[in-house]
């Protein structure tokens, strides 16, 4: 049981983080359509999400 828990931790943490990093990088490829309020607010407003993500799939690793 203990094997089949890794593997559906790592597909998991794959899922999360992968699909973190398709939304950036569609955020990111689509700037010029982007609202400017400003460079630094839009960067925070696409990678906050992520690093929330990746935070969030290292506490599940570590509690494990």
């Amino acid at each position: 049981m203990d094997t089949l828990r890794a593997v559906f931790m790592i597909l998991g943490a794959l899922l999360a983080v992968g699909g973190s990093v398709a939304v950036v990088a569609l955020e990111f490829g689509s700037s010029s359509e982007r609202r400017l309020v400003s460079r630094l607010r839009d960067t925070i407003e696409v990678l906050l999400p992520p690093v929330a993500v990746v935070v969030l799939v290292w506490l599940v690793w570590l509690g494990r």
